[in-house]
């Protein structure tokens, strides 16, 4: 696996077992053959009451910015097109300082990131990174820590769609 960050995701959605995921495998290593893999549109599918969710998941150990460049113009057209047909494009970033030992993560709806982008910036601000949805950690019994992907599905059903529901 790419990342302690996607290694502790996936723990977390074995755990919490509250919907449907996918991992998205990684190509192979580089070989002869490589050049016929597609890289990942992004980190995982969530699939929970009908609604699907695309996740793409970021590590930084700086919490000064984050560049976009770290996008890849594939990821942007596969998340843009998850929103397009109605799903959750959630960005995940992850920032584990060193010093001192801090782990915490933001979440972003999709369009957030894209909004930036069209605003011709190079990076996401300091301000704007930290305004992000902050993705609960809590510490299991057996000792281990688990992200509560749960509650930020939820918290981005809410924002994001439960606004265009339309109730009989």
């Amino acid at each position: 696996m790419k990342n302690a960050f996607e290694e502790e995701f996936l723990y977390s959605l074995k755990v919490l077992d509250f919907c449907h995921y996918y991992k998205v495998p990684s190509p192979p290593p580089r070989s002869k053959l490589t050049r016929f893999y597609t890289p990942r549109p992004y980190d995982f599918i969530l699939l929970k009451d009908g609604i699907f969710c695309a996740l793409e998941l970021k590590s930084t150990s700086r919490d000064t910015a984050y560049p976009l460049s770290k996008f890849p113009s594939y990821q942007l057209d596969n998340l843009r097109d998850v929103k397009r047909q109605g799903g959750l494009a959630i960005v995940v970033i992850n920032i584990r300082k060193k010093n001192p030992r801090e782990i915490t993560a933001y979440a972003f709806d999709f369009e957030d990131i894209e909004a930036l982008i069209r605003e011709g910036r190079a990076s996401i601000p300091k301000t704007c990174l930290l305004s992000g949805y902050q993705v609960p950690r809590e510490k299991t019994e057996k000792g281990k820590y688990i992200w509560r992907v749960d509650l930020l599905l939820q918290y981005f059903w809410e924002k994001c769609l439960a606004p265009t529901v339309v109730k009989k």
